[in-house]
């Protein structure tokens, strides 16, 4: 078996990020217990911003591919 990760990684500005992470179906139900969603994800985005310091924030997208063969 050989493991074969290609890298894929995109850079996103904090307002990106945020909606990549709303878009996901966890952040998506959690939204859905919040009284005020847009808070948190002002909140959200916020923290992305301040952890980022004004550069993109790299997302890491990369997928493994395994490939096996019989001998």
């Amino acid at each position: 078996v050989q493991r074969l990760p290609p890298p894929y990684t995109a850079p996103c500005s904090p307002a990106k990020l945020t909606g990549f992470c709303r878009s996901t179906s966890y952040t998506s139900r959690y939204l859905r217990t919040l009284e005020q969603p847009s808070l948190y994800l002002h909140a959200l985005e916020s923290a992305f911003h301040q952890a980022g310091s004004g550069a993109p924030i790299p997302l890491d997208l990369r997928i493994e591919l395994l490939l096996a063969r019989k001998p």
